[in-house]
C-alpha cells in the first residue's frame, strides 16, 4: 500500500527523463506530417494538413495564399511576435518552429 503517491510519481519522472529526449526531434521528423492552422484577422482560419518539418516555407505561402485567395506579395504570415520575411521562404518549417498545432495570423493586404 503506498502511503506517499507522490514517491511512486517521483520515481515516474526519474525514469522517463531519457524516452522524452528523443521524442521531441521525433514530431519534428520529416516524414512526420502535421497540421497547422492560419486565422485572418477577421476570425477566419483554416486549417492546413499533410505539412513536413521540411516543407519550405514558399510552398506553404503558396498553399495559404491560394487558400485565401490572396497573392504572395500581399500577405504577411505571423507566429506570434515574429512576421516571416521573404528571405525565410527558402527555410524549412521546421527552422521556423512551425509544428503541429502552430496557430498562425495571416493579414492580407
Amino acid at each position: 500500500q503506498p502511503t506517499h503517491p507522490t514517491a511512486a510519481m517521483g520515481n515516474r519522472h526519474s525514469a522517463p527523463s531519457e524516452p522524452s529526449a528523443p521524442s521531441a526531434p521525433s514530431t519534428m521528423a520529416s516524414g512526420v506530417s502535421f497540421t497547422a492552422t492560419v486565422t485572418k484577422l477577421s476570425g477566419e482560419s483554416k486549417e492546413f494538413g499533410g505539412l513536413t518539418a521540411d516543407t519550405l516555407m514558399a510552398d506553404f505561402r503558396s498553399r495559404v495564399a491560394k487558400e485565401f485567395d490572396a497573392a504572395n506579395f500581399e500577405m504577411l504570415l505571423c507566429l506570434g511576435a515574429q512576421t516571416f520575411l521573404p528571405e525565410d521562404d527558402r527555410k524549412m518549417l521546421g527552422e521556423l518552429g512551425i509544428e503541429e498545432g502552430t496557430d498562425l495570423m495571416i493579414s492580407i493586404m
